[in-house]
């Protein structure tokens, strides 16, 4: 990518350079407007209207706000449900054709409850379809300086791998289980090798793909789901980690051409 970069665009996720690259303008995400942000993009709502998005910043940051209202629709009716902030701005970076470094972003915030949350609350996390949001992002990664989204591991995987059980269809069926069924099977998921992940991602059809995204979120318009491992403490943790998994494994299949999203 050139040196020079139009957008910087900085998330709230894991750190891996304390540096932030210089760029002619700078965003941030739910947070006060301070520097080294030219623009914070934050979560907006009125009573009586549908979720919406709100920005700080100079007149840019407003001109550039009916554009990200607008990415939104047109993403939520891609993945089904109401996008994350960043996924909106680099969608609409893209579409105006910026030059864009992405930054403290892998749209895989965790699942994890912290032991400190109240038993009936929820995690805002949970409330967005991320691997859909992975898999639309793998799109653009082309047009984007977004180290974070691409795939890293610590080894090849050995393949191919001969499983009899579909871990897909496992992961589909959970919440038919019953819930010490459904322990059994996730204490199960969570130790399978991300080999096994791989070739179940490689031989499925884009229908369970898309079902696996039902396991890891919960609904905006209803307060009843059958997700409970989102609001239990333990099961959350290797929820988390069995999205991980997941993750890394269409990160995996869609470098190797093995996935089309």
């Amino acid at each position: 990518m050139p040196n020079s970069i139009d957008w910087s665009v900085v998330g709230n996720g894991p750190i891996l350079s304390s540096d932030l690259l210089q760029a002619s303008y700078t965003i941030g995400f739910n947070q006060l407007l301070r520097r080294p942000f030219n623009m914070v993009v934050h979560n907006y709502k009125e009573r009586g209207q549908s979720k919406r998005i709100g920005v700080q910043g100079d007149q840019y940051s407003e001109q550039l706000l009916p554009h990200f209202i607008d990415t939104a629709n047109f993403l939520q009716d891609e993945i089904g449900c109401w996008p994350s902030l960043g996924l909106v701005v680099l969608t609409t970076g893209v579409k105006l054709q910026k030059k864009i470094a992405v930054q403290r972003m892998d749209l895989l915030p965790s699942l994890a409850r912290p032991v400190d949350l109240e038993n009936n609350m929820p995690l805002a996390a949970s409330y967005h379809n991320w691997l859909a949001e992975r898999r639309y992002a793998f799109k653009l990664l082309n047009e984007l300086d977004w180290p974070q989204l691409e795939l890293v591991l610590h080894r090849d995987p050995v393949l191919p791998v001969k499983y009899k059980r579909n871990c897909l269809r496992e992961l589909i069926e959970l919440s038919s289980l019953k819930k010490t069924q459904a322990r059994d099977c996730i204490n199960w998921l969570c130790k399978l090798p991300l080999e096994i992940w791989i070739e179940s991602i490689k031989h499925a059809n884009i229908a369970d793909i898309i079902a696996c995204d039902n396991v890891f979120m919960l609904s905006r318009s209803s307060r009843l789901t059958k997700n409970w491992w989102l609001y239990d403490s333990e099961y959350s943790i290797k929820i988390d980690q069995i999205r991980t998994l997941l993750a890394q494994a269409q990160a995996y299949c869609y470098a190797k051409r093995a996935l089309f999203c």
